[in-house]
């Protein structure tokens, strides 16, 4: 529950629920404390130009993106501005697991991988951590300088390491 106070013609600012709320000017200014909110009805707060908004629900599949309290119909409400929540399964995936990465090569690619591993420590030991891995990320700076490594030994192109770094 919202409680707002007209300003102006069509203009709504939130009130402050743990403040006193003033009315009037001058010598017809007046404190009321804030459980007026709480006690009066919403005809006697209309009177200080305060008026109850309740929540307004956002449809599944949405979120709110701002929103702004609007009188519609002769009532006060809240109006959110809204956008669709993207599905997970339509971002691109910068997280993979092992098998998704290992899968990116082809079988000349993965067969030399693997020969040339048993020749270096180095590479050997990168493969194993990539294949023990929770998930790989493609854009971590282990899992590019590894790709890089396999462009510097002539195991794949520059061209064949963007595109199994890339994004989809």
């Amino acid at each position: 529950m919202f409680f707002v106070r007209e300003i102006s013609p069509d203009v709504f600012d939130p009130v402050e629920t743990r403040t006193a709320i003033v009315s009037g000017q001058g010598a017809n200014r007046v404190k009321h404390p804030p459980e007026i909110l709480a006690l009066w009805s919403d005809a006697e707060l209309a009177e200080l130009d305060i008026y109850r908004v309740p929540e307004e629900a956002i449809p599944d599949g949405y979120r709110s993106v701002s929103f702004a309290f609007q009188r519609i119909g002769g009532i006060v409400k809240q109006v959110h501005s809204i956008e669709r929540i993207p599905d997970p399964d339509d971002e691109p995936k910068r997280y993979i697991t092992p098998f998704e990465f290992l899968a990116r090569f082809t079988q000349p690619e993965f067969q030399a991988i693997s020969a040339a591993a048993l020749q270096s420590p180095d590479l050997y030991g990168w493969v194993t951590r990539a294949v023990a891995a929770q998930e790989i990320d493609l854009a971590h700076q282990d899992t590019v300088a590894g790709m890089e490594n396999l462009v510097l030994a002539g195991l794949i192109t520059s061209a064949r390491r963007d595109e199994i770094l890339a994004v989809l």
